[in-house]
């Protein structure tokens, strides 16, 4: 979040970076685990492999996590989102280390 925090600042300070750019600068994670503080921190998504078999989880806790840094979640959406990062964050964490590859690999699922 630090690197993001320190990023985000010099480019707040230097609009012209993002202007003489046909597209602006995308700070993406790579683990859902991280969407909630990402996004409060200005972040502007994630890369995940678990969009593909959660799909609609994943949207759930990305629109969520727009509505929340807008402040304009009731207290049972921030439950439902705190509640959606713990569990998409836990399979996330334990996909990591074998990849998408490794999730497919079960006797439901064919290589």
């Amino acid at each position: 979040m630090g690197k993001l925090l320190r990023l985000r600042q010099h480019l707040d300070s230097n609009p012209q970076l993002s202007a003489s750019r046909p597209h602006p600068f995308l700070f993406l994670d790579g683990l859902i685990a991280d969407l909630v503080p990402w996004t409060q921190c200005r972040g502007d998504g994630t890369v995940s492999g678990l969009m593909n078999y959660v799909p609609r989880c994943c949207m759930r806790l990305w629109d969520l996590c727009l509505r929340g840094r807008e402040g304009n979640l009731s207290d049972k959406e921030l439950l439902e989102r705190d509640q959606l990062q713990a569990v998409l964050g836990e399979v996330d964490v334990a996909a990591v280390p074998g990849g998408v590859r490794a999730m497919s690999k079960s006797p439901d699922c064919p290589a």
